[in-house]
């Protein structure tokens, strides 16, 4: 019996910085939220390819 509950991968993860594009974006997404909070995934991904952003997709690949 494991002595933890815990994976493995747990201790040895290490936590990479937020880049200056993604921290971009997410200012815009947060931009966007306040202004139309009704949104879903769907229009967000519209919203994003009318912004010119094209990285990002209703669903991720794995």
């Amino acid at each position: 019996m494991p002595l933890t509950r815990f994976a493995r991968s747990t201790y040895y993860y290490q936590p990479q910085p937020a880049t200056d594009a993604e921290l971009t974006l997410l200012r815009k997404m947060d931009e966007q939220y306040l202004k139309t909070p009704q949104y879903g995934s769907r229009s967000y991904a519209t919203w994003f390819l009318r912004q010119g952003i094209l990285m990002v997709a209703r669903k991720q690949l794995p």
